[in-house]
């Protein structure tokens, strides 16, 4: 599929987002996309890809409005996808056709790569990103992906 125009057509594909903001126009304004999907690979029954990272986002959802006097400065938007093991079709419908896309600067996407070893950040396009993950307690990543990505071999964006 490779140099070859895809054509998507959206039937019965159903995502859910929630936006978590202070609610004002500035802070709609600008948006950081956190990611996981909702579907899995026959037979898998999906608990590490993905259902592992739909339950941490919900988890964020979760403590984030239940910490007392926590206001966001920019909207965070939890995209729950479906379709994303058929060529990402539930992430393409939102980049497209969602209102709230294109306030997004910047993405997050939690996705599982097999069921052990350390987590991984394996593809990172913003040296912003980089920087402030060279942060976290055990940090651990690889270009490997971006090079696969970068070469067209996984239709992904």
């Amino acid at each position: 599929m490779m140099n070859k125009r895809v054509y998507k057509n959206y039937v019965d594909l159903t995502n859910i987002i929630v936006r978590v903001s202070d609610g004002t126009p500035e802070g709609k304004r600008n948006a950081v996309l956190v990611n996981s999907h909702l579907d899995s690979t026959l037979p898998s029954p999906g608990a590490a890809d993905d259902a592992i990272s739909v339950g941490v986002m919900l988890e964020c959802i979760r403590v984030l409005t239940e910490t007392p006097g926590w206001q966001p400065v920019h909207s965070i938007i939890f995209l729950f996808n479906n379709a994303e093991e058929s060529l990402q079709d539930g992430s393409h419908l939102y980049a497209t056709q969602h209102f709230t896309a294109h306030t997004v600067r910047a993405i997050i996407n939690l996705e599982a790569a097999g069921s052990t070893g350390p987590e991984l950040l394996f593809q990172a396009t913003s040296e912003e990103m980089i920087e402030a993950y060279s942060h976290v307690p055990r940090p651990f990543g690889t270009v490997l992906a971006n090079d696969v990505f970068s070469s067209g071999v996984i239709m992904s964006e």
